[in-house]
């Protein structure tokens, strides 16, 4: 007689008639279901595979070959913007229409994702960063040429040329008729720090005051003692200032450097003074390389 097993996939498998045999592969899920008597219902082993190239196996597709395939090309950097979507497109499509081989379409859609939010981001950021590098580097280049072109136009005072160009003769030249008073000299070096060119000004003022009076120093001590402490401060602070925008030239900094060589020339109030004239010719060379 015949016989009808239900396996636990709903699917219902008739037997002619003879022996029963103890048992089958379900021909819907592969499991191997356990014949039971006439009447009852078969009963599939949890444990059970489906056998090899048996009726339940299916052979994987071959969309979901090709899946895994771009899914793994993708990890290379480079093809990945090309691979990956094509992974991730076939592993769906296995997935979606049901085909074999759903392990590897799972694989290539994970492949292709990790090759496309991973790798190509990484590559992505090499390649800024050499774009970056490179681009740093003729701006680099084309700013040496900039320093380099200055410095051949624009000549740096040493320390004993700045001294020379505050010689005392030099700055007793060109003594005009009115001269100002010793006591007006005083209250110049006593504002030295609230008017830039106050220093210069009381120096250039107490060599044309000797000059206009013939002799080679001041009888009082006290305007004696002012002009050497007004030279020395003079000196000092000249060469700092001048030597500081020459370093941030030198280093490229041409906004900083310009507003470096304004303060020097702010010490100066005289614009045919050969320092004034200097720092006057490398601050608009600066502001031309901003």
């Amino acid at each position: 007689m015949e016989m009808e097993i239900t396996c636990d996939c709903g699917q219902v498998i008739r037997l002619g008639p003879g022996p029963v045999p103890p048992a089958l592969a379900c021909p819907a899920c592969g499991r191997v279901v356990t014949a039971s008597p006439p009447g009852a219902a078969g009963v599939a082993s949890p444990y059970a595979q489906p056998p090899a190239g048996g009726a339940g196996a299916r052979p994987a597709s071959g969309k979901a070959m090709a899946s895994l395939v771009f899914g793994l090309c993708s990890l290379i950097p480079g093809l990945g913007l090309i691979c990956a979507p094509i992974a991730v497109g076939l592993g769906i499509a296995v997935l979606v229409k049901k085909l074999g081989g759903k392990g590897f379409g799972i694989a290539g859609i994970a492949t292709g994702a990790a090759g496309l939010l991973v790798v190509q981001t990484f590559t992505a950021i090499l390649v800024y960063g050499a774009i970056s590098v490179a681009r740093m580097a003729r701006s680099t280049v084309a700013s040496m040429q900039a320093a380099a072109m200055v410095q051949a136009t624009q000549t740096t005072l040493s320390d004993d040329e700045i001294d020379e160009s505050l010689d005392p003769n030099a700055l007793g030249a060109g003594m005009s008729a009115a001269e100002p008073s010793l006591a007006a000299l005083r209250r110049l070096y006593a504002s030295r720090d609230d008017e830039p060119d106050s220093l210069f000004r009381c120096v250039r003022g107490l060599h044309r005051h000797l000059r206009s009076h013939a002799k080679g120093d001041f009888e009082s001590l006290e305007d004696r003692v002012l002009l050497q402490k007004a030279e020395i401060e003079l000196r000092r602070r000249l060469k700092e200032k001048y030597d500081r925008a020459v370093d941030l030239e030198q280093q490229l900094r041409w906004s900083e450097a310009a507003d470096a060589f304004d303060e020097v020339i702010l010490m100066i109030d005289d614009p045919n003074h050969p320092i004034h004239v200097n720092a006057a010719g490398h601050a608009e060379a600066c502001r031309n390389l901003e």
